[in-house]
């Protein structure tokens, strides 16, 4: 259900054993839904609606068989409600579009004015969902070359970046973004294997690099 009353809780997790149907409803007595299941948010800046929203007047039955991320707002003429989220997160996920897009190992070291920042503060693994369909990345661990463990319901949308870091301050002070997590530990020089295994320990991913 969705409401332009701000008190209402702005966003769910929703544990998705089944596929389900959902009745998405307009419970005022005007305006249109637009909703997103691809992590987008309906609004763009500016007022207008995001190109790829759906919409309904008043209803819209949506069937639920993976992770998804449900984004919806409700206009009336030009206002818009606040955003109300749900993240139905798949219990059996497919990971076979979750890829490691880039490994920044022995990097050299930063200087910022007449500070410096030791190149291996600067290391980062980068994971991007490379499918059209969201993933339910939570639990996933990274154990080898460094450790990192994704927490709970953390859903990654299509084509988004999920990046650890070695020292997630630094890197912000060097692109200018946040990463998304902190892994404990250094990635070797000389090369190593990465590997990445689900919440039940089965292998998902494992590079060599060097």
């Amino acid at each position: 259900m969705v409401s332009t009353d701000d008190t209402l809780i702005t966003e769910l997790n929703y544990p998705l054993t089944t596929p389900i149907i959902l009745h998405l409803t307009n419970i005022n007595s005007e305006g249109v839904i637009y909703y997103t299941l691809n992590g987008n948010d309906p609004r763009q800046i500016g007022g207008s609606a995001y190109a790829d929203a759906l919409s309904s007047s008043d209803q819209a039955d949506i069937q639920i068989s993976g992770s998804t991320i449900l984004k919806a707002r409700i206009k009336s003429g030009t206002e818009w409600s606040a955003l109300k989220q749900v993240n139905f997160i798949n219990q059996t996920e497919d990971f076979s579009h979750l890829k490691i897009t880039e490994i920044n190992y022995h990097p050299t070291d930063y200087f910022q004015g007449t500070d410096s920042i030791d190149g291996k503060d600067l290391e980062f693994i980068e994971l991007k969902n490379t499918g059209s369909s969201a993933i339910n990345i939570s639990g996933i661990k990274v154990d080898s070359a460094v450790s990192y463990i994704v927490p709970q319901n953390v859903i990654l949308a299509p084509g988004e970046f999920y990046v650890i870091a070695s020292k997630p301050k630094d890197f912000y002070a060097l692109y200018g973004i946040p990463a998304s997590g902190n892994f404990s530990g250094n990635l070797s020089n000389g090369g190593e294997q990465i590997l990445i295994t689900d919440n039940q320990d089965n292998e998902i991913l494992s590079v060599t690099y060097g």
